[in-house]
């Protein structure tokens, strides 16, 4: 699963490395934990107790009945999924259940700590069809693409004449769901803009120029887009004069703009347009083709009988 997604390098180890990257994901399939470490984590069925958790008896009923809207169960449905072996799991800090049982257990749980977020799926992998399921691979991606702060979730192109909400400071957010975005009612769209919570931010446009956005809150509000192409938004300073900043600059912001909108590019049939009127021939509402067609077959058919008489002759 891990090996199919795009730009992921993965290493197997039988123990729990002390050190990593900064930006390394841990995950942890059957393995016994009395401390989690620092850093971004996945734990895949718990063996044992740790600092974060006390393992109790099994689920007397491991099937999802309640699924919890967020974007780690982005694209995915796993209502009345079996989840064999599953633990109770008794969390010592604040923790928000994912994915839960008839009795409200837990079994997909999402915990925020400051050290690096920790999700604890409890599941027997081999005993289940959950990995044959194409569920299970979106959750992983999912997982991967909020401890990297979303940066590979998908992010639609604006329309020019359009306007986005960038929320300020360190904290992501996810990006507005494409049928929500393309919906012809709502004229902005939300991205997500990483920075220091500096106030004063500065815009890009795709021709080099530059304007400066003072916010007052938790967000500011860019746009209208006069200009088709790439604008960047970032906090003052992080831009080069000349040069075009990268994709890779974790403090700036791309904003793609198109003359793409929802109603030019929407191709269904509109209801208020009548179909135009079929034109047909003269002759007993067919054209002309449908009657040579037919001549030529009947043609064909005396020329075959005339023939099979003159041979019996």
């Amino acid at each position: 699963v891990f090996e199919s997604i795009p730009n992921v390098v993965l290493t197997i180890t039988d123990i729990v490395p002390e050190k990593r990257p900064a930006e390394a994901i841990l995950v942890v399939h059957q393995t016994k934990l009395e401390k989690v470490p620092a850093g971004s984590v996945i734990v895949i069925e718990p063996q044992s107790s740790s600092d974060l958790w006390t393992l109790g008896e099994d689920v007397p009923e491991p099937i999802i009945a309640k699924q919890t809207e967020s974007p780690l169960l982005a694209h995915t449905k796993l209502q009345n999924v079996i989840f064999p072996g599953a633990k109770e799991l008794q969390f010592t800090q604040k923790a928000e259940p994912l994915l839960q049982s008839p009795t409200e257990t837990s079994l997909y749980t999402h915990l925020p700590r400051a050290s690096g977020d920790v999700l604890v799926l409890s599941v027997k992998l081999n005993d289940g069809d959950l990995p044959l399921r194409i569920a299970f691979p979106v959750m992983i991606k999912n997982a991967l693409e909020s401890f990297l702060g979303g940066k590979g979730e998908l992010r639609p192109a604006l329309a020019t004449g359009q306007t986005t909400t960038i929320p300020t400071g360190n904290k992501h957010r996810p990006i507005q769901d494409l049928n929500e975005t393309n919906s012809t009612d709502d004229k902005e769209a939300q991205t997500t803009l990483p920075g220091d919570g500096n106030p004063t931010l500065v815009v890009r446009s795709p021709t080099g120029q530059m304007e400066q956005v003072s916010s007052t809150g938790e967000q500011i509000n860019l746009g209208p887009f006069d200009e088709v192409g790439i604008w960047w938004a970032g906090p003052e300073g992080g831009f080069h004069e000349t040069e075009e900043p990268s994709i890779e600059e974790k403090t700036i912001t791309p904003i793609a703009v198109n003359l793409a909108n929802p109603t030019e590019s929407d191709l269904r049939p509109r209801a208020e347009l009548a179909s135009p009127p079929k034109i047909s021939g003269a002759w007993g509402g067919h054209s002309m083709w449908f009657y040579l067609t037919l001549g030529a077959s009947v043609g064909i058919c005396l020329e075959w009988i005339l023939h099979q008489r003159r041979i019996v002759a």
